[in-house]
């Protein structure tokens, strides 16, 4: 479990994600998969393309970071 800031549009809110931390040949893996809700960043989706863009997004973030030698 990770708990942190995440910013868009230059709103912050404090979220908490579970994830997958995987050590392997000298690099470090992080994968993980959340949703946001667009109202809490202030993201306003044009009236034309409202029915057709989800107010809840899904997110996915792998990371892959090396070990420095």
């Amino acid at each position: 479990k990770v708990e942190g800031d995440l910013m868009i549009h230059g709103i912050t809110n404090l979220i908490t994600v579970e994830g997958d931390l995987i050590e392997k040949n000298n690099s470090v893996y992080i994968s993980t998969d959340f949703t946001i809700r667009l109202k809490d960043y202030d993201i306003d989706v044009p009236k034309i393309v409202f029915y057709k863009i989800a107010q809840i997004i899904d997110i996915s973030v792998e990371i892959k970071l090396d070990k420095i030698q």
